[in-house]
């Protein structure tokens, strides 16, 4: 419900609360009970794996990214957005998921998506598009599953693309 809850307050903590512009609640015990206690419902879980951010590169959370996709197969969907953190969603609410449901109820084709992403919570999305785009400093598992690869966000990944599949048959310009 747009609540950021914690259990304490850390470097992380503070990382993700600039980053999402989100004030934490911090509740002062176990999360997961404290959801089960109250049960409030959960649009999304993030944690780190440490609390002083020491551990910050993907090759580093990718093996748990990998045992909790396996444990939690059918119920939860596991990805990370950033070489911090790793999310947990609810199966069917994926990126692709939702782009799917809006080009359904636009009458947009799938032929005629394109989507762009750097991470691998933007791998559902990217693979399910007409047109699935990573970007040139895209995590490794994305540009895996990706049909193309562009320049990096620094260098205008999205803008290059609009102008390239979306203007080129025009003198507009981005």
């Amino acid at each position: 419900n747009g609540d950021y809850l914690v259990n304490r307050f850390t470097k992380r903590t503070e990382h993700y609360q600039k980053v999402n512009n989100l004030e934490p609640i911090v509740i002062g015990e176990d999360v997961v009970g404290y959801v089960r206690k109250t049960g409030i419902k959960l649009d999304k879980i993030v944690f780190g794996l440490d609390d002083d951010g020491l551990i910050n590169k993907y090759e580093q959370i990718e093996p748990t990214i990998e045992k909790y996709i396996e444990k939690y197969k059918g119920r939860l969907i596991f990805n990370s957005s950033n070489t911090l953190l790793i999310e947990a969603i609810s199966v069917g609410c994926g990126k692709g998921e939702a782009v799917a449901y809006l080009a359904e109820k636009y009458g947009i084709k799938r032929e005629e998506v394109i989507c762009i992403g750097d991470a691998l919570n933007d791998a559902s999305m990217v693979e399910w598009a007409g047109k699935g785009v990573a970007v040139a400093n895209a995590t490794f598992d994305l540009k895996a599953v990706a049909d193309e690869i562009t320049v990096s966000c620094d260098e205008d990944a999205v803008g290059t693309v609009i102008r390239k599949y979306c203007l080129e048959d025009t003198n507009e310009s981005v």
